[in-house]
């Protein structure tokens, strides 16, 4: 076995004042020995430290191959697997002919003679697993599988897992061609699994227990696993339980030639591999395939095939991998085409509803939106676009911070005077005239661009408002009897008011006071001014602060500072780990709220969710996309009648305007861009919001309600999770064309769904299209080559073209029951509307 010398670097990464070790290893494509591995990844040392250490032969590959004519016979030595792209051949494999064409998939065993030829160009991927991963692992010396389409012997089932994961394969290795990945080791593990468990058709306890004349795949077998070593006839005996002179004779009867003569074919077999399919040397070639130097190579080489290595390496091209060529060309192929959309790879789902069921609808999600700071809303444009979302939206309620912001010049420094209330007035004009109201949140918060959690694009720090709790209770009862002067009790009284607990800096509202007490007697003091006023708190993230909101509630009892509501924001991440592909996280994080709300009997509170989204970074192309909305629909099917109301973050991408904003889209989380075009998430809450009457059934992929006049709303989506390749970069780091590649799967969603007991009459179909085709601003803009500096008259083409698509038709209910079926793409979400024609 060629020995390599591997050296490791180690590199210091600071971060919080501590070093975090990292190790960087590069092996041209090798797998280590893992115990090997993981001694140096763990053995505490500093500087470099050059190792001498044995590489073990690449365990897997795959090449894409095309070729016309006829391919030579070979005696295999490891497995292959071979998946016809285009075109057809004619096989031999062994004393076996049949013919493979375009979708077809057949095995080929160890020691196996494989031969093919063909009339037309033929593309095919070829996948090879190193046999001794196998034996190795599996502690046998000696397997045979049997996995093909072309001989009928494979169940549907076995053939849809082995097509998943090899389309996958496929699919990986042209999207990045020779870029390594934990997905990609992962898939090949799969595979092995698949035929291990479900194509092992050999596995013998005990050679002893074979008949002699069956015995000749076995040595081959052992051969092939074994021939880069020195493999002595003696070995090889012993391996047959006979003596070496018993098993010359044996060998030379059965197999035609010496024993010596065949380990020397199977080494040159994988030379020529190497020729023809690697950039190897020809010293790498002779070492790697058990030749004990460059010289003796050639020598047997020349013997066998009347040429040197390198004269045969010139005249062998015409099965090999060209690049970015090839690459192309499968990608064009018919049978990668079929891969996205192959009935094989649909995940079929039945939905029942039934109208005499279901329970009471109420939309959480469309009640209030977050606006930021207080004085944003005094521009024109944050007002324009808040405004479209309240007359599509229908919002209640409009969340501000910092209202006591120097931004809006209300007091001189710490001053507990005569207070200029024009700023504030005019935030609160413009909401309260629009029908909306105010949902307040107290605080001293600063403002901040995230980049990702714990990396700031921009950080203004807090103000520091109030120097006591004193001036703050005084300078909030001034502000709120000036409010009820200027808009009356009966308004006020409608307002919402949150007081923030800053679990950063463990301060309320800047103060560094007791949480509980200060919250008693904000609430008392405005209660006064306002008796039906509403107060609650405290706003943390669970998946950050659950120890702090503990801490709180029990600080709220004990003072006796009892809220009217609760309130809590909810971003996917545990520490600074994103949890966005956790379908789940929402719905986990209001029943733990509840339940700790109930350790101190404070179950009956309502839940706010003041603060909604799947990402705190601006500046994350993930925030543009139909993946985005899709998972957010997920997130709300999960959470259905688990919280009072969810107010999502923020309005517009105004909110994150930076020097680097210039481009039509940047990453921020807003619902609509900051030339006011409406974004995938727009359309999901929008389509929520068409929803109403009685819940009849929730899931995973859908919701259907039923109105009192009889319509019935289905909303589908088609969500996916986030694969490694996302969480390995910084979120900020991601471009609009790496997202394609990101998912878990792109399998579609197949849903076969029945309403029972409507009355049998004849109905229109609306149907809604939200995917990267219809309706996604990201996926137009990409389209047209994401040009910057667009103008007016651009931004209003972009209007007209980025709305979901519709379509009409016509279905009946029979027998008091409504059949439909609907297949979901990537990401797609589908809205249909059924009314009485």
């Amino acid at each position: 076995m060629k020995k390599y010398i591997l050296k490791l670097f180690i590199v210091s990464a600071f971060a919080n004042g501590e070093t975090d070790r990292i190790c960087l290893l590069k092996c041209s494509g090798y797998l280590l020995d893992r115990r090997k591995m993981l001694y140096f990844l763990y053995d505490d040392f500093s500087g470099e430290r050059t190792v001498e250490m044995n590489l073990k032969e690449k365990d897997f590959d795959l090449t894409f191959q095309m070729g016309k004519g006829e391919n030579i016979t070979t005696v295999l030595n490891d497995i292959k697997l071979i998946y016809i792209l285009s075109g057809s051949m004619d096989v031999s494999v062994g004393t076996e002919n049949f013919n493979a064409g375009a979708g077809d998939f057949f095995l080929l065993n160890v020691g196996q003679s494989f031969g093919w030829k063909s009339r037309e160009d033929c593309l095919y991927a070829c996948l090879k697993i190193r046999y001794g991963l196998f034996t190795e692992n599996l502690g046998m010396p000696y397997l045979y599988f049997i996995c093909s389409t072309v001989r009928g012997d494979m169940n549907a089932d076995i053939y849809q897992r082995v097509f998943q994961v090899l389309s996958q394969l496929v699919r990986e290795y042209t999207a990045a061609p020779g870029t390594p990945g934990f997905r990609r080791e992962t898939l090949w593990y799969s595979l092995m699994d698949i035929l291990v468990r479900h194509c092992l058709f050999h596995r013998p306890e005990s050679i002893e227990n074979i008949e002699i004349s069956q015995r000749m795949i076995l040595v081959m077998q052992y051969v092939c696993a074994n021939y880069m070593k020195n493999l002595s006839q003696d070995e090889a005996a012993k391996t047959m339980y006979l003596s070496s002179s018993a098993f010359s004779r044996w060998f030379k009867k059965q197999c035609g030639v010496n024993y010596g003569d065949f380990v020397t074919r199977v080494r040159l077999t994988h030379s020529v591999e190497d020729l023809i399919f690697t950039n190897k040397s020809m010293t790498d070639i002779a070492l790697d395939n058990g030749f004990s130097n460059a010289s003796v190579f050639t020598k047997v080489f020349r013997k066998h095939y009347g040429q040197t290595p390198t004269d045969y390496r010139k005249g062998h091209t015409s099965v090999q991998e060209v690049g970015n060529d090839l690459i192309a060309r499968v990608k064009s192929s018919p049978e990668f085409l079929k891969i996205r959309s192959r009935t094989a790879v649909q995940k079929v789902r039945v939905v029942q509803a039934d109208t005499d069921q279901g329970t009471v609808w109420e939309d959480c999600w469309n009640q209030g939106i977050n606006a930021g700071d207080a004085a944003d809303l005094l521009s024109a444009r944050i007002q324009s676009q808040i405004l479209t979302l309240k007359e599509n939206l229908g919002l209640k309620y409009v969340r501000i911070s910092n209202i006591f912001s120097s931004r809006l010049r209300l007091r001189k420094e710490h001053s507990v005077g005569p207070m200029n209330f024009d700023g504030i007035d005019g935030v609160m004009d413009f909401i309260i005239s629009n029908g909306m109201h105010p949902f307040i949140d107290l605080c001293d918060r600063e403002h901040v661009v995230f980049l990702a959690m714990n990396e700031f694009l921009y950080k203004e720090q807090a103000e520091g408002t109030f120097l006591t709790a004193d001036e703050l209770f005084q300078v909030l009862t001034d502000m709120f009897r000036h409010f009820v002067g200027r808009y009356g009790v009966r308004e006020v009284s409608s307002w919402l008011i949150e007081c923030w607990y800053d679990d950063r800096s463990r301060r309320v509202v800047g103060l560094d006071e007791n949480y509980g007490v200060i919250f008693r007697e904000i609430c008392s003091r405005l209660k006064e001014a306002a008796p039906g006023i509403r107060v609650g708190g405290c706003g943390l993230e669970l998946g950050i602060s659950e120890q702090h909101f503990r801490e709180i509630a029990a600080d709220m009892v004990e003072s006796g500072g009892i809220p009217d509501f609760i309130t809590m924001y909810i971003y996917p991440y545990a520490g600074l780990r994103s949890q966005i592909s956790d379908f789940d996280y929402t719905v986990e994080k209001l029943r733990l709220c509840r339940n700790i709300l109930a350790q101190y009997h404070l179950e009956d509170l309502d839940i706010y969710v003041t603060e909604w989204n799947l990402s705190v970074s601006s500046r994350n192309y993930y925030n543009d996309s139909c993946a985005k909305a899709s998972m957010l629909l997920r997130h709300v099917s999960s959470s259905a009648g688990c919280g009072r109301m969810f107010m999502y973050s923020v309005v517009s991408d105004l909110s994150s305007n930076y020097y680097d904003s210039s481009k039509l889209l940047f990453g921020a989380p807003g619902l609509m861009s900051k030339d006011g075009l409406y974004k995938p998430v727009y359309y999901a809450l929008w389509f929520l919001r068409q929803l109403s009457g009685k819940l009849l059934a929730c899931g995973p992929e859908h919701m259907i309600t039923v109105s009192a006049s009889g319509v019935y709303q289905i909303l589908l989506f088609c969500p996916k999770a986030l694969n490694y390749k996302y969480f390995l970069r910084k979120e900020y780091d991601i471009k609009p064309s790496d997202l394609e590649g990101m998912f878990e799967d792109n399998a579609q969603i197949v849903l076969n769904m029945e309403i029972n007991h409507v009355p049998e009459t004849d109905y229109y179909m609306k149907c809604y299209i939200l995917d990267q085709t219809h309706g996604s601003l990201l996926d137009q803009w990409m389209s047209m080559g994401l040009p910057e500096g667009l103008n007016g008259k651009d931004i209003e083409y972009l209007k007209g073209v980025t709305q979901p698509g519709l379509i009409f038709r016509k279905i009946s209910a029979a027998q008091g029951r409504l059949l439909l079926k609907e297949t979901m793409e990537l990401h797609q979400i589908k809205l249909i509307q059924i009314y009485p024609s």
